[in-house]
């Protein structure tokens, strides 16, 4: 359902939300990250994984009117001798710093609830970074109960069950 546009909606409608704890012009100049569960990358060769995921977020950001906005991973292997995707979400952060990004909001979309990895990754590592950056953050929420998501699998449920 990474294309569905009740998926899409219900992101666009957090992130929405959540970029109105700023002003509006803070909000309009803030670097939106989609972020998703990095793999390894020999496994994401040839996949459908991040294509799906880049689609997703380009998506969200068309529905927003997003100029500014970007996708980063998480929750990679830290000891692992073989490659990941990337970019890291803390390593994404940085960059934007950089570019001269003043506030980021993290959106988790390959995440449908919060949980330890969403948790811990998002809410103390990329928040810490952000921290140590200087650059505001705000991390929106999964999708999770949103009523546009659960109608979606509802729908595809009642199509399974009438056939």
């Amino acid at each position: 359902w990474w294309a569905d546009m009740a998926f899409v909606g219900a992101v666009a409608d957090l992130v929405r939300k959540d970029l109105a704890k700023w002003p509006e012009s803070r909000a309009r100049e803030a670097k939106v990250f989609f972020t998703a569960h990095s793999i390894p990358s020999s496994i994401a060769k040839g996949g459908p994984y991040v294509t799906q995921f880049e689609e997703t977020a380009g998506l969200v950001a068309k529905e927003l009117g997003l100029k500014n906005w970007g996708t980063a991973f998480q929750s990679s292997a830290a000891d692992s001798s073989i490659p990941w995707t990337g970019p890291d979400i803390s390593d994404a952060i940085r960059a934007a710093k950089k570019e001269g990004v003043a506030d980021v909001l993290l959106s988790p979309i390959g995440f449908l609830v919060d949980h330890v990895e969403v948790l811990y990754d998002l809410d103390v590592e990329a928040k810490k970074t952000a921290a140590e950056c200087g650059v505001g953050f705000v991390r929106s929420g999964t999708v999770g109960s949103h009523e546009k998501f659960i109608g979606m699998l509802a729908d595809r449920v009642m199509a399974k069950l009438s056939k």
